[in-house]
């Protein structure tokens, strides 16, 4: 067997050395700012009514059955939120206010007229109700792509195969290709049907949009031999795990109000933590350990966390005193936020450079506790894991990704513990 030689040593160089490494692309996102932008800014959530298709019959309890999931997901969340059934009660004020939206000589929507009706509205709502941002949810007829028996679409999949059609196109395939049903070999089938998806869109009183996304509901229509018959009416929105996953799916990033990094140790979805806002202009910040500040590594690990947190604080405006100890005497009106590190491995992005897997892989396992002060009233206790693999990972073109190395670890964490004082 002839090997490529070349594409062997540009593998294990990469390997072993990690010289072709790279930042990582970050994942894609349904937000227009940053995460803890988003977190910090928005607060309060009014849900406009539900938008549905035009052919859509009685679109009332699917309206009140979707609102209710949102209401519970946000709140589990952490916002606060006002109802539809208050949206519309001042949108309709602002629509008398400006003599409707329709041009009274077409009889069509005159779009000026309703973009400062809604603009109108979303003002009104935030002097009322103190509302950051609006939710537009609505129910969206799109194409989902199907193979071999099962629909994939917005997170979601489902069966396009009715049992009667499944039973149907079982026992001809048995009788006329006996071997290919055996064997599950044979041609594959694949296509597109019609298919629900919960779409949600997050925009901020001036009508800028922060978020959006999609969940899938359910296939319109199931497959009986090779013919697609629509559901019934009543065979649509009625199975609640599928309605549920749908708003999941279309708000996860959202509902985690309270996890700003994914190392953030679950349950994460808690009450927002609660505190004076002049305090969280403000955070004192220590970093502790037991055993481990006996490691070689301590000192220079403690100074990167506090170089972390002076950068991430700087971001949000807020001032940053470190401290050598969580016992605080003076009169100061702040956020104390002591980090206690219970383990940690020190790997920093050089030493990864220089010695590749051979160096191991970083890790941090800490909790961050929050008081507010004077008085040192306990707020709330984070906990945090940051675990990386301990190779580069290499594309066959040869473009090679490292993992987060000790000090990207320490700054993602840095930046969600701001992230708590940022938000009030």
């Amino acid at each position: 067997m002839k090997h490529q030689p070349t594409a062997i040593v540009g593998l294990l160089f990469a390997l072993l050395m990690a010289g072709c490494a790279i930042e990582p692309p970050e994942p894609p996102s349904h937000f227009t700012l940053a995460h803890d932008d988003f977190y910090a800014k928005v607060r309060t959530i009014a849900i406009a009514p539900l938008a549905t298709p035009p052919d859509f019959e009685n679109p009332t309890p699917v309206a009140a059955k979707f609102e209710m999931l949102i209401v519970k997901i946000l709140r589990d969340g952490g916002y606060s939120v006002v109802s539809s059934t208050e949206y519309a009660a001042i949108l309709d004020q602002a629509k008398s206010r400006q003599g409707g939206y329709f041009d009274p000589l077409t009889g069509k929507l005159d779009e000026a007229k309703y973009d400062a009706i809604l603009k109108a509205a979303r003002h009104d709502l935030s002097a009322k109700f103190k509302v950051d941002a609006v939710l537009y949810p609505s129910i969206l007829a799109v194409d989902a792509k199907w193979f071999d028996q099962t629909a994939y679409w917005d997170g979601a999949t489902d069966s396009i195969q009715s049992f009667t059609g499944l039973v149907e196109k079982g026992v001809v395939k048995f009788v006329t290709e006996p071997e290919t049903y055996l064997i599950g070999k044979g041609p594959h089938e694949e296509g597109t049907v019609k298919a629900y998806s919960l779409a949600v869109l997050i925009e901020d009183v001036d009508g800028n949009k922060l978020y959006a996304n999609q969940g899938g509901i359910q296939v319109l229509s199931k497959m009986m031999g090779n013919t697609f018959i629509p559901l019934f009416r009543e065979d649509l929105f009625n199975d609640e795990a599928r309605n549920t996953k749908a708003v999941d799916i279309a708000l996860e990033a959202v509902s985690r109000a309270e996890c700003e990094t994914d190392f953030q140790v679950p349950p994460c979805n808690v009450p927002r933590m609660a505190v004076n806002p002049d305090a969280a202009k403000r955070l004192v910040f220590v970093v502790q350990g037991s055993k481990v500040s006996i490691s070689k590594d301590w000192e220079l690990f403690r100074t990167e966390w506090n170089n972390a947190i002076a950068a991430s604080a700087a971001s949000h405006g807020i001032e940053v005193s470190v401290r050598d100890t969580p016992s605080i005497s003076a009169p100061e009106t702040a956020v104390l936020a002591v980090v206690t590190i219970n383990d940690f491995k020190y790997i920093s992005k050089k030493r990864y450079y220089w010695v590749g897997v051979m160096s191991g892989s970083p890790y941090i396992n800490a909790e961050v506790d929050f008081y507010e002060l004077p008085g040192k009233t306990f707020l709330i206790k984070r906990q945090y894991r940051a675990t990386a693999l301990n190779h580069a990972t290499c594309s066959p073109e040869g473009v090679c990704t490292s993992p987060p190395m000790t000090e990207k670890q320490i700054k993602i964490l840095c930046d969600a513990i701001v992230a708590e004082l940022a938000r009030h």
